[in-house]
């Protein structure tokens, strides 16, 4: 699959983040859970890294429902093309 390109709206995704987890009181802190599924995906051979603070804050914001799951998703992606400098 190919990257989309990326976007202005792409290099103010962490900040939106940040200022959406700032906003709600929601920290960067993982539960029991998100290590188990990190030791789930390493036991089936999965060469997936952890979620990094700024997905971590996007997780929490989900999980506690203060986002719905397409923004959720639109967040993840502007930061992921900024991540990993999809042009």
């Amino acid at each position: 699959m190919k990257p989309r390109n990326a976007t202005p709206a792409d290099s103010h995704a962490e900040e939106a983040i940040r200022a959406l987890a700032s906003q709600h009181g929601v920290t960067s802190e993982r539960v029991f859970f998100d290590g188990w599924a990190d030791q789930i995906s390493a036991l089936s051979g999965q060469d997936g890294e952890s979620a990094d603070e700024v997905e971590q804050l996007l997780i929490n914001l989900l999980r506690n429902e203060l986002i719905d799951p397409d923004e959720a998703f639109d967040l993840h992606a502007s930061y992921m093309n900024t991540k990993y400098g999809f042009q």
